[in-house]
């Protein structure tokens, strides 16, 4: 059994070996810290429909992601547009999108 803790939804246990390959061993024993986790997560994108999809699964999970894991995707994604997460947060705000 693998024991997972959420930041928003406490942990939850998922059995093995059956549940491994929905998740990636990050480190083996003890807490990521903020830096560690930037080394490990990449985003591969190969179009524009790919990109939009991947925009809509992590707002569509939002809540499951945490607040920091999403800014950090968030940002992942916008960086393949070339663009800054402030930019499109400032763009956002000037149409009264939240």
């Amino acid at each position: 059994m693998a024991t997972i803790k959420f930041e928003e939804h406490g942990t939850k246990n998922f059995p093995l070996p059956g549940s491994l390959q929905f998740f990636k061993l990050l480190k083996k024993t003890g807490e990521l810290e903020g830096g560690d986790i930037k080394s490990f997560l990449s985003v591969s994108i190969d179009s524009y429909l790919e990109w939009l999809d991947a925009l809509k699964t992590i707002e569509r999970y939002r809540d499951y992601l945490g607040k920091d894991l999403h800014a950090f995707i968030y940002e992942l994604l916008l960086a393949k547009l070339g663009i800054k997460p402030r930019f499109v947060e400032e763009r956002f705000k000037d149409k009264g999108w939240n």
